[in-house]
């Protein structure tokens, strides 16, 4: 389906000129400078394509490696989830999806991007697959597959378990930014983030931020960072053809931002993380916004810049600098 898409949301998160591990949550509609966008959990735009383009390539490659599931992703745990994204997708974007939902629950999304209905039962298991694009390999596993192959975003479930420590149970990240997601399926949320320098101080409030976030509003975070390539698909283990990818880039320097959402499941006690890259080449950016940003690389303690692999940043600060950056 041709349809007219709008051009990416515009955000930039080193607003104060410094880099912050602090969680920076803002509830969800916080107006952005993006309209009716901000307020959405999935956002859709011209680059759309791209993104689907990405997440076939990873299924492609080895679904396991991007597609996980902890085995408590199950029941009505699954299916709260797939049901809350099927009926925020036909909400947020009517003119995209189209929700027929049949007496006991059973139904089917139509897709207009990718041109496929999914057939869902009254449990949101996935029943069948109808149109669409004959290069999805290998097929979709399940209705979560499915379901997070319609969006731009990547996906994560975090069980709050009884008891437990929380858990996440279910990623799907085509996107991830120098990060395993075999590597963080079943892990806590202070395990998933203790590589992070500095995080010691919001492990601490860990367990009662992700309870107010589960019982609250949805809200929105952003993480930044600036890396020599617009490739989505950082993965530790680069894709097969992720030298070209990078080759093929065209400018020296990208502020890579992610758009994290969080929307709270209480009924099952978990919470759903959705996930959206955006990349801004250098260019891109206002001279105030690539003064900012240089001064936010200069803030950098020695850990943070180990751990964003930046230690050695010259030719980043040379490029930014070029640019003619007033007070650079």
């Amino acid at each position: 389906m041709q349809l007219n898409l709008p051009q990416p949301a515009v955000y930039f998160a080193p607003v104060r000129g410094r880099y912050d591990t602090a969680p920076g949550l803002s509830p969800l509609g916080t107006a952005f400078g993006n309209g009716a966008a901000d307020a959405h959990l999935f956002q859709f735009d011209r680059e759309f394509a791209r993104f689907r383009a990405n997440k076939l390539a990873c299924r492609a490659e080895r679904i396991g490696k991007y597609v996980l599931r902890d085995a408590r992703f199950e029941g009505e745990l699954a299916e709260s989830v797939c049901r809350l994204m099927a009926v925020r997708l036909a909400v947020e974007h009517p003119d995209l999806f189209a929700l027929e939902t049949r007496p006991g629950g059973a139904g089917a999304l139509e897709c207009g991007l990718t041109g496929e209905t999914l057939r869902f039962d009254a449990g949101m298991r996935l029943t069948g697959l109808r149109g669409g694009d004959a290069a999805t390999a290998p097929p979709y596993e399940d209705a979560f597959d499915a379901l997070c192959c319609q969006v731009p975003e990547d996906v994560a479930v975090v069980a709050l378990l009884d008891g437990e420590a929380d858990a996440n149970v279910a990623l799907h990240v085509c996107a991830p930014s120098s990060w395993t997601p075999e590597g963080k399926i079943g892990a806590s949320f202070v395990t998933t983030h203790a590589p992070v320098p500095h995080f010691e101080k919001t492990a601490r409030a860990a367990g009662p931020l992700l309870r107010t976030i589960l019982n609250g509003r949805p809200v929105v975070r952003f993480n930044w960072g600036v890396e020599r390539t617009n490739r989505l698909n950082l993965h530790p283990e680069p894709p097969p053809n992720g030298a070209a990818q990078d080759a093929a880039a065209t400018s020296p320097v990208y502020l890579r931002l992610e758009r994290q959402t969080l929307w709270g499941l209480p009924g099952v006690n978990a919470l759903l993380f959705a996930i959206r890259v955006y990349l801004r080449p250098a260019t891109g950016l206002t001279p105030d916004e690539r003064t900012l940003l240089l001064r936010a690389l200069r803030t950098l303690p020695p850990a943070t810049r180990a751990y964003k692999d930046m230690t050695d940043d010259a030719d980043i600060v040379a490029c930014l600098e070029s640019l003619d950056c007033p007070g650079g």
